[in-house]
């Protein structure tokens, strides 16, 4: 029972919170409802990368493929190509480490769990420095999953 929240008359439930020997429990979700945002953020970065490059090419082009997409001066289509460029790089980031955040929670729920070493490596909250000074100090020989995960990262 929580320390100061008040009981009701019964003695055995606290207001706002739902009574634990009555709750049913719920079923998990699938796994492609678990990690939808995750294919939704795939689908945006493969579309977005996929017209990058289809863009860059088309400019690149002495008789561009679709002429509707070529700008008028070459200062601005570099800037063009330098915008999508940084987006694709930005959404390609934000899909791996939400990949690492999936695998990193799947390996920690199964049954043969994760060390804390390679759950901390695979978190979005450690840095890349953070990543490459957890892996250079474990002692030769030891950890070598952990160098695996840190290396990936």
């Amino acid at each position: 029972m929580p320390m100061g929240l008040p009981l009701d008359d019964n003695m055995n439930h606290v207001p706002g919170y739902a009574h634990l020997n009555n709750t049913q429990p719920q079923p998990l979700k699938g796994k492609f409802r678990q990690y939808q945002m995750v294919w939704l953020l795939g689908l945006v970065a493969l579309t977005w990368s996929s017209f990058t490059m289809f863009f860059a090419f088309n400019i690149s082009r002495i008789q561009p493929l679709v002429p509707s997409l070529v700008l008028p001066t070459p200062q601005l289509a570099i800037l063009a190509v330098n915008i999508f460029s940084h987006i694709t790089i930005f959404l390609l980031g934000e899909l791996v480490i939400s990949v690492f955040e999936a695998c990193r929670w799947s390996l920690a729920s199964s049954s043969l769990g994760i060390s804390a070493f390679s759950f901390i490596i695979m978190s979005r909250a450690t840095s890349n420095l953070g990543v490459l000074r957890l892996v250079s100090r474990l002692k030769t020989g030891s950890g070598k999953s952990f160098r695996l995960w840190g290396t990936q990262r």
